[in-house]
Parts: structure tokens; C-alpha cells; sequence
């Protein structure tokens, strides 16, 4: 409603913004109409249908229609496997994923990688290299640690992958990573490994894929920390 005393001026843009709670379900766009009407409906707006802008937004085609959603981030794909089964060995261990929403570093983003019992590693932060021959996206210029970029946090079993303050994980692309750890000292099934997020959106915790090829003659010996 126009303020009294006050007009809106015909040919000048006019902007604002309000908040509102997002449904809980997926759904496409709905149309949206807008029209008006004059002092004492002495005049008329037709009614139109908005324009909508039609934009990505967090790697969300048309993300920025209105009430244009998804139903929740998440990790639609994320391998992990390592390099040997041997006790007590150093150990490389790969990691490939792609998410379906962008993550920024501006919003404290952070990928979490836990379960990963027991293990060590040689130092912290952890250096992230990149595989070879994998043909993937590095993560090298995404992650950092206290400003370290490349390297990642290691606490209690768990990698921590902080994206930096300047970058951001983009929807729909492969990314792929390695690090390293110390085996335990004793022969183990493989622990249940899991992944999580936060910092832009939630992404719940999922379960690891993880690679059973054989290695070293071993059946199974590419799932992580099978020793």
C-alpha cells in the first residue's frame, strides 16, 4: 500500500525484498501474478505474469526463480579407496565426489570426512595432493587451513576440508583429492566411513563408497583402512 502523501512515480524502477519460510518439498516455480489498483480504484493495473529472472544460483539451474527448489544438498557421488592393506604402512588414500549445490568459503563452509578409526597421520595440517591420471578437478586452490591452501585439518579420526574464504566447491563437477595416512598396527575390517557438510547448506551425513578391487592379492583390499 502507497503511503498517504506519497506517490509512485510512473517509468521509475522500484526495488525491495522480504523474507519468507521455503516449503519442504521440491518444486518447480510457481506463477506469480502481480496487479493494482489507484486511490479509491479509480484506476486499474492489469494483472501480469512476473518475469522470471532465470539465473544460476548455487549451481542450481534458474536457481534465482522465485520459489524455484530443491529438496536438500547433497552428495550424489563420493569414492573413496586406498593404496595398500599393509599394517602399520603409509598409506595413500583417494577420494573422488561431486555435490549438487555450490558451497562458498564466505559462508565457513566445510566438508567433514570421519570414521577414518584407527589411523594417524604424519602431520597437521594435511597435505592434499592431486591424483594422477584421474582426469578429475583438483581441490588444491579450494581448501586451506589457517590459510594454507592445499592442506586440510585432522582431528580425532576425522579430515576436516575448510573451503577457503576466496573459493567455493561447485555443483556438478568431480572433484578428486589424496592424502595420506599411517595404517594401524593390526590386521581390521574396514570401518564405516561417512561424509558430511555445512556452511552454505546442511548436507547430511552419508555413508562412504568405497572401492573393494583387489590389491596385492588381497579380495576387498582397496576399501579404506581394510588391513
Amino acid at each position: 500500500t502507497v503511503l498517504d502523501n506519497d506517490t509512485m512515480v510512473g517509468g521509475v524502477e522500484y526495488r525491495f525484498a522480504f523474507q519468507i519460510v521455503n516449503p519442504n518439498r521440491a518444486q518447480d516455480p510457481p506463477p506469480i501474478f502481480v496487479a493494482g489498483y489507484g486511490v479509491n480504484q479509480s484506476s486499474y493495473l492489469p494483472r501480469i505474469l512476473m518475469v522470471q529472472p532465470n539465473q544460476r544460483l548455487f549451481g542450481i539451474t534458474n536457481g534465482t526463480n522465485v520459489l524455484k527448489l530443491i529438496i536438500e544438498p547433497l552428495f550424489d557421488r563420493f569414492q573413496m579407496y586406498q593404496q595398500t592393506p599393509v599394517a602399520k604402512c603409509q598409506n595413500t588414500m583417494t577420494v573422488i565426489f561431486r555435490i549438487t549445490f555450490d558451497m562458498q568459503g564466505s559462508d565457513s563452509s566445510i566438508i567433514t570426512l570421519m570414521g577414518m578409526t584407527p589411523s594417524s597421520i604424519m602431520s597437521n595440517p594435511v597435505n592434499l595432493s592431486y591424483p594422477v591420471d584421474v582426469g578429475y578437478s583438483p581441490v588444491t586452490s579450494i581448501f586451506s587451513y589457517r590459510g594454507q591452501l592445499g592442506f586440510a585439518e585432522w582431528n580425532n579420526q576425522s579430515l576436516l576440508l575448510h573451503v577457503d574464504s576466496s573459493a567455493r566447491v561447485r555443483a556438478n563437477v568431480d572433484y578428486a583429492f589424496q592424502f595420506q595416512v599411517t595404517n594401524p598396527a593390526y590386521n581390521q575390517d574396514p570401518p564405516s566411513i561417512s561424509v558430511e557438510a555445512s556452511g552454505t547448506a546442511d548436507f547430511y551425513r552419508r555413508p562412504v563408497n568405497v572401492n573393494s578391487t583387489t590389491i596385492l592379492g588381497v579380495v576387498g583390499a582397496a576399501t579404506p583402512l581394510h588391513i
